[in-house]
């Protein structure tokens, strides 16, 4: 009976689709988790002083599509939040007199763009006169990026303190 079932040429034209359209799911679905928006952050190093935090962040793209972030913000264990790599306006003095008083935007590379599957770094100076930076490291804090794809929430922490500048650049390639 089965093998009759198999002789008839509508049933195996009907078997041929119903494997078609089982493979092309179980491909959408590996395409769809492949392609999803994935960043590992790492905070690699801190420079803490009473006026400023200097991080230095390592980015993953873990997704097989290009991302672009943003904006970032760290949010510590008290609900504190820390906005940063927006642009700002700096007023440096020159001693030529032509340019004195010249205003130079400033930012920390944002937008960065993340190709698939590679990692960049970045340094972000978190410019905040109302915290002693140095007694609260290490903790714990969340970080929210904005990105080309939508808002990312990691978890990350933020590591002790170095002790001098000469350190933190011992420590760059």
């Amino acid at each position: 009976m089965l093998f009759e079932w198999f002789n008839n040429r509508a049933n195996i034209t009907f078997l041929i689709a119903v494997a078609g359209f089982i493979i092309s799911i179980i491909n959408f679905v590996e395409n769809r988790v492949a392609s999803r928006r994935s960043i590992a952050v790492t905070l690699k190093f801190a420079l803490a002083s009473d006026e400023t935090l200097l991080i230095n962040m390592e980015f993953t793209n873990k997704s097989r599509l290009p991302i672009s972030i943003s904006s970032g913000k760290l949010v510590l264990e008290g609900g504190k939040q820390y906005s940063f790599g927006n642009k700002s306006n700096t007023q440096f003095v020159y001693s030529n007199p032509a340019i004195s008083e010249k205003t130079t935007e400033r930012t920390q590379r944002f937008p960065l763009k993340l190709e698939p599957l590679s990692t960049s770094e970045m340094f972000v100076e978190i410019d905040q006169r109302d915290k002693d930076w140095g007694s609260m490291l290490p903790c714990k804090c969340n970080a929210i990026f904005g990105t080309s794809r939508g808002r990312i929430k990691t978890s990350c922490e933020i590591p002790v303190s170095l002790d001098n500048w000469k350190q933190m650049l011992q420590r760059l390639r």
